[in-house]
């Protein structure tokens, strides 16, 4: 399980419907400076090197995202991410 905290410099510089650009995708980059990030309502793919290829992650707390994406206010939290793929 991986735990990111999502601050509010993140939510401000966040882009609603951006898989790239959120507030939960610009926390990840932040801290766990990958290749790339594509975050869903359910799942965020990180890839942290180019030979490791991408990793799957169910967001614990899938109702941040959708809530960002409506316009609803939200305030810093911190979401826990947990495995999914098949190693």
């Amino acid at each position: 399980m991986i735990k990111i905290q999502i601050t509010q410099d993140d939510i401000d510089k966040g882009k609603k419907m951006d898989p790239s650009n959120c507030p939960l995708a610009l926390a990840i980059k932040r801290q766990l400076n990958p290749v790339s990030v594509k975050v869903s309502p359910w799942c965020a793919v990180i890839t942290n090197t180019e030979i490791e290829g991408a990793k799957r992650y169910g967001i614990v707390d899938n109702g941040f995202v959708k809530r960002f994406d409506r316009g609803y206010e939200i305030r810093p939290t911190t979401v826990e991410l947990i495995g999914m793929n098949k190693d």
